[in-house]
């Protein structure tokens, strides 16, 4: 009954837009199922449930505060902390604005958000030691914009493999470790730009398989990358295919069976090792007889067969 339903949930308020979760009172579980999740196994091995309680607004902390919270309806931010993982938001499966983990400087994992399904901004950013991203197995959807940047020993995106969709961009970016997009096997489609930049041993794009519709493609100054074979399920690239910069880029074949939309653009060039007769090639293979925006293609100084 709807009664029921809403004596089970506990809302806590915080004041304007910084709110901490340090003063809400957690009430004590009633035991009925619908206050818990029976099925439910923390980190550790052992059975735990959760309260249903919801943060009202946006929230500013460190994990910890969050213990018995299943949703935040605003901003979570885990910043500058000096926390080691996520636990204490075991019970976290949804964050209706955007989750920021940044500047964190001993954080080495995300474990303790195993639960997290949803957020609407997802941005982990500048976190010195991060290496392992796998507490997030259970998301599977950003509503908007996601950023996984500047985490210097991140060497893989294992823990994504239940995201199936971003709603605008997906950018990876900065993480000078990071050796493929393996991770990404469930992404089917990115509202905006797929963005890898500045990875600089990003060897191989092998991870998105499912990936058949985005926005755009932005590859750039990748310093070890070879060729983009990984991503050649895209077949709808609706604004723009930009490839640039990647000094050791030697074959696109593996977007060519993409299309660009008739008004988008194409933008190849200043790749030292591609080959300007196969970058052409691309170009040509992407875009449609009816093509009317805008191409260029230059610079690409690889020697062709």
């Amino acid at each position: 009954m709807g009664g029921s339903d809403s004596s089970d949930t506990s809302i806590a308020t915080g004041s304007g837009s910084t709110a901490v979760s340090t003063t809400a009172e957690v009430p004590t579980s009633t035991g009925n199922s619908g206050d818990s999740d029976p099925d439910s196994t923390s980190t550790t091995g052992e059975m735990s449930s959760c309260a249903k309680l919801v943060w009202q607004g946006d929230f500013i902390g460190t994990p910890a505060e969050l213990a018995n919270y299943t949703e935040v309806t605003g901003v979570v931010r885990v910043r500058e902390t000096d926390a080691t993982d996520l636990q204490g938001m075991d019970c976290l499966e949804r964050v209706g604005g955007f989750l920021e983990i940044r500047g964190n400087t001993a954080l080495t994992a995300l474990d303790g958000a195993e639960r997290l399904k949803q957020v609407g901004t997802l941005l982990i950013v500048d976190n010195p030691v991060l290496v392992s991203i796998a507490g997030l197995q259970s998301l599977a959807i950003v509503d908007s914009r996601a950023r996984i940047g500047d985490n210097p020993m991140l060497t893989n995106l294992h823990g994504l493999e239940g995201l199936t969709q971003t709603g605008e961009n997906l950018e990876i970016a900065g993480n000078g470790a990071l050796l493929d997009l393996q991770g990404l096997g469930s992404l089917a489609t990115v509202g905006g730009t797929l963005l890898l930049s500045s990875n600089d041993s990003l060897l191989s794009c092998v991870g998105p398989s499912v990936l058949t519709s985005t926005g755009s493609v932005d590859v750039w100054s990748n310093a070890v990358l070879v060729d983009l074979d990984g991503l050649g399920s895209i077949v709808d690239l609706r604004f723009e295919l930009r490839v640039t910069a990647n000094p050791a880029i030697t074959s696109l074949t593996g977007v060519s069976g993409a299309s660009v939309h008739s008004d988008g653009r194409v933008e190849i060039k200043d790749n030292s090792s591609l080959p300007q007769c196969d970058a052409q090639a691309v170009s040509d293979a992407v875009t449609p007889l009816d093509f009317t925006g805008q191409i260029e293609v230059t610079g690409n100084q690889g020697t062709c067969p």
